[in-house]
């Protein structure tokens, strides 16, 4: 059984164009993804169809792999990736691990928790799992933001529901108060033997549809997802308001220093 890290990135993205290559002081987004995911795992490959980002990555010395829109085009992100791993003739046991490439503040801590679950994902487990899924806290600018993805889940952390909406909804917290809810971190994995099954299943679906999440995808045809739990505070960037915050925390992260050029 061997790991495989990918990062999806292309240039047309939907709410933020060209989002890879933004610059966050001094550095691409995407560069800042690799360069923290290399602190835990000694290969890493960004799965791309864009020439500007393979040149990019040419230009700093970080691996990639060209996966394009074709046949059909790639759908969600760990399509990608399961495309990347196809390309790289993975076998079935093999654990494919996707890191959004949006997620600059990825922390290696969170990345070793991934790591440390995947036992649960190879077919000899006594308690199996399909995917496995980081989540985080959900603070209230989250809650509201429609860009976060907050998820419920059983007492045992199994996934139950994955939404964009306000949940639990206005009227229940005016009742009740607010709740914790937690929001995915785009951190996960899944065997490529699973990973083959499931997105078989998007040319029976329209999962090109931007508001479609992946996760709740394979919810609802069965799969079981593992959610692990993190306190690490992180920030996606999905839009220009994003961005302009995520400048602003990377000038006082700690990890940055460690990597920086």
């Amino acid at each position: 059984m061997s790991v495989i890290v990918g990062i999806p990135a292309r240039m047309a993205s939907t709410r933020l164009p060209g989002k890879p290559l933004v610059d966050i002081c001094g550095m691409a987004m995407i560069e800042h993804v690799y360069r923290r995911a290399k602190m835990v795992f000694p290969e890493v490959y960004i799965a791309t169809p864009d020439s500007e980002i393979m040149d990019y990555c040419n230009g700093y010395q970080m691996a990639f792999v060209l996966v394009k829109d074709e046949p059909k085009p790639v759908r969600k992100p760990g399509e990608r990736i399961f495309r990347m791993a196809k390309i790289m003739e993975a076998k079935d046991d093999d654990i494919l691990v996707t890191i959004q490439g949006d997620e600059p503040f990825v922390s290696p801590t969170s990345l070793n928790l991934l790591e440390s679950f995947s036992h649960f994902l190879e077919k000899e487990s006594t308690v199996k799992y399909d995917m496995l899924h980081m989540m985080v806290p959900c603070n209230d600018e989250d809650w509201h933001n429609h860009s976060e993805i907050k998820v419920f889940c059983d007492n045992v952390c199994n996934a139950m529901y994955f939404t964009r909406d306000y949940v639990p909804s206005f009227a229940f917290s005016e009742v009740y108060g607010q709740v914790q809810v937690n929001k995915q971190l785009c951190l996960f994995a899944m065997s490529y033997k699973i990973a083959k099954s499931f997105y078989h299943n998007f040319d029976l679906i329209d999962a090109s549809n931007p508001k479609s999440i992946e996760m709740q995808i394979a919810l609802e045809y069965g799969y079981k997802v593992k959610m692990i739990p993190d306190t690490y505070k992180s920030k996606s960037v999905d839009t220009q308001e994003d961005l302009a915050k995520a400048r602003k925390m990377m000038r006082y992260d700690k990890l940055y220093p460690k990597y920086r050029r």
